[in-house]
């Protein structure tokens, strides 16, 4: 039964369906066994996309870090307590979601389907390979739905079945009726599979969590967020759930956004029904787990696929009998930070706001950061910036934001495309017509000068600077002849700019997408002079100077006293303005010192310019602090900011507008961002 000498090799499920659109749950088995108790035992373990390890039974983790397929993470765990003199039980579920052909989940990021496991033992290696068994997941179905574009299917599954996972830990288990494992080490295209590259963060924390509160609401349609929607408070489960012809609704609150996995324990009264699983961070809900009740007594489910929310609601329907609720529970995945910084004020709202920033990116900080923990669980390049910046004020460790910088530079193209979002590169496509939120890449010099800033260490952006030649290279074939940025060239794909939610111009020359050129080219400069490319750090310099001056020319409104949100197809300044547009020609340096009064005074009058999110908001303010305007920067915090703690709100939301709320987008508002 030795594997010594052997090279682990991915393996799969032999009769699995593969290819676009193929989604299936596998479990993998390997007894093995032991002269005496290992003294040191490590194993290493990565997957294409899910697993979740147990060894003689116990609980090891669940992974790996999500990454792009051509670039997968491995995890390492020291298990020499777990391991036993005698047989020894390997055991993995697993799971791979493929996009069907022309989409893309973000997070479930295509690839091959694969397993990866390395045990070594004192002198006894045991690895993934032929002598592996393999079977379907014991009542996990074909997924019949999309939960979202980001996150994938619906995973389907009688609860029934998921006793069986119990007897497959044992050393007693037959598993002779199993597939052989098949050897899976190259690409459908021939192509051999990656060397799985170290974890960069440390492993995430489990953490149970129990609900705050659980109530009775009424059906999907009319689920809002807050108290409003929990009617009929009980102080705890068990709780008994009886058939109804509308079906019943059971909903939790949990506190706040949090990610991880659901946990439910259930148990039949009699008779077969289906439970459906909803997720909100705030009003709007999806259902994202569907579960089938088939036989009498207890039964459990944890999630396999990464879910987020605060409110967890569960729909019974087509009940044939009463059914007891046990458990309602969350696994939360806690990244290890420590709480090293904090704030405090004479004004309590003001105070509240840090911490609940604080909180939110947190909650938001996994194997990478994330965009928030629900809807989809994306790395985006310019939530990285002000992430990485919360991380060091809060926590003094900015190591995810760092690994956030190397994966998105992992995917660049060769013609200096950078994919948005990430942390995933396949499935961007690089030949259509546009390149979707192709500006965001801007803010990689940014950010990498906040971290050299803080960490200090130059390794990174020895690394990073080849790149961001190519990335500028990119850019320069966008430029018109005074050196602003052009959405759409001809015989070019078109640039998608996002520059902040309030509307903005985006066709022509928008002023916003080449105010952050140039503050990119400004933070590159910086940074090639710190590693010694000195003739680079002019060039970039003088660059960013140039388009600057012509953009100036360009934008500015010597009458409105702002910058014009850019020049449409004709060259001609279009009547609008918004704030994170101005935001951004500060940040820049393009608005002049002697023009910053009647700015912020225009700024400050016109009703038109209120931010419609705290990402516009947070630019404003970083704006108004970078031209000394401290008591602007004030009112902002007060009349925009705090004004989400006045509301209520634990964490930020994605949207919000200090004079109406989140309304004016009513059925996104459950994102925390």
């Amino acid at each position: 039964m030795s594997d010594t000498q052997e090279k682990a090799q991915w393996v799969w499920h032999r009769g699995a369906p593969v290819g676009p659109g193929a989604a299936v749950s596998i479990v993998a088995r390997r007894a093995f066994e032991l002269a005496s108790a290992s003294r040191s035992a490590t194993i290493r373990i990565s997957a294409n996309q899910i697993y979740r390890l147990h060894i003689n039974g116990q609980r090891v983790g669940r992974g790996p870090d999500r990454a792009d397929p051509r670039f997968p993470y491995i995890d390492s765990y020291d298990v020499s307590p777990l391991l036993r003199a005698g047989v020894n039980v390997l055991f993995v579920e697993a799971r791979c979601a493929l996009p069907a052909e022309g989409s893309n989940f973000w997070c479930l990021a295509g690839g091959e389907p694969g397993l990866l496991v390395e045990l070594s033992a004192d002198d006894r290696l045991i690895v993934t390979n032929g002598k592996w068994k393999t079977r379907i997941a014991p009542g996990w179905e074909a997924p019949a739905q999309v939960y979202t574009s980001a996150l994938g299917p619906k995973p389907v599954v009688d609860l029934q079945t998921q006793q069986q996972l119990h007897a497959m830990h044992q050393p007693s288990y037959d598993d002779s009726s199993w597939f052989d494992a098949i050897e899976r080490p190259t690409n459908a295209d021939g192509s051999i599979r990656p060397e799985p590259l170290p974890r960069e963060t440390p492993l995430l924390t489990p953490v149970l969590r129990r609900p705050l509160a659980v109530g009775r609401v009424q059906p999907e349609a009319d689920i809002v967020a807050g108290s409003a929607a929990l009617l009929g408070y009980v102080t705890q489960v068990p709780t008994v759930v009886h058939p109804s012809a509308e079906g019943a609704w059971l909903t939790v609150d949990l506190g706040r956004s949090m990610g991880g996995f659901p946990i439910v324990e259930l148990e039949s009264q009699g008779g077969r029904g289906w439970v459906d699983l909803y997720f909100g961070e705030g009003g709007a809900m999806t259902m994202g787990d569907r579960l089938r009740i088939s036989s009498v007594g207890k039964s459990s489910y944890e999630g396999l696929d990464w879910r987020g929310c605060r409110y967890l609601s569960l729909h019974f329907r087509e009940l044939e009998s009463a059914v007891r609720v046990h458990t309602i529970a969350f696994m939360e995945m806690v990244y290890p930070f420590e709480p090293k910084g904090d704030f405090r004020c004479s004004d309590e709202a003001i105070t509240s706001l840090w911490r609940a920033c604080r909180t939110t990116a947190g909650s938001g900080t996994k194997d990478h950061p994330v965009d928030c923990v629900g809807r989809e669980q994306a790395l985006w390049l310019d939530d990285l910036r002000v992430h990485g910046r919360v991380m060091a004020a809060c926590f003094g460790d900015t190591r995810p934001a760092n690994k956030g910088v190397r994966q998105a530079l992992r995917v660049m193209g060769d013609d200096g495309v950078v994919p948005v979002p990430g942390p995933a590169g396949v499935g961007y496509n690089l030949s259509g017509p546009e390149l979707m939120w192709s500006c965001q890449p801007l803010t990689l010099p940014m950010t990498l000068l906040d971290l050299y800033q803080y960490e200090g260490d130059t390794q990174l952006l020895r690394w990073a600077i080849p790149a961001l030649k190519k990335m500028f290279t990119h850019f320069a074939s966008y430029e018109n002849e005074s050196g602003l940025l052009r959405v759409a060239p001809a015989q070019k794909p078109a640039l998608v700019p996002f520059a902040g939610w309030n509307p903005a111009w985006d066709r022509g020359c928008p002023s916003g997408l080449t105010f952050r050129y140039i503050l990119s080219l400004r933070c590159a400069a910086r940074l090639a002079r710190v590693v010694g490319e000195n003739d680079l750090s002019t060039h970039w310099q003088s660059q960013a100077d140039t388009i600057a001056a012509a953009a100036h020319q360009a934008f500015w409104d010597a009458q409105r006293h702002l910058f014009t949100d850019g020049l449409d197809d004709d060259r001609q300044p279009v009547r609008a303005y918004s704030p994170t547009q101005n935001a951004w020609g500060a940040l820049a340096g393009v608005l002049k010192s002697v023009d910053i009064g009647a700015w912020a005074h225009a700024m400050r009058s016109d009703v038109t310019l209120e931010p419609l999110s705290p990402f516009d908001a947070g630019v404003l303010l970083e704006a108004l602090l970078s031209t000394g305007l401290h008591l602007h920067a004030r009112e902002i915090l007060d009349r925009y900011f705090a004004s989400i703690i006045r509301a209520g709100h634990a964490t930020l939301p994605e949207f919000w507008s200090a004079s109406i709320g989140s309304g004016w987008r009513s059925r996104d508002d459950d994102s925390r961002c």
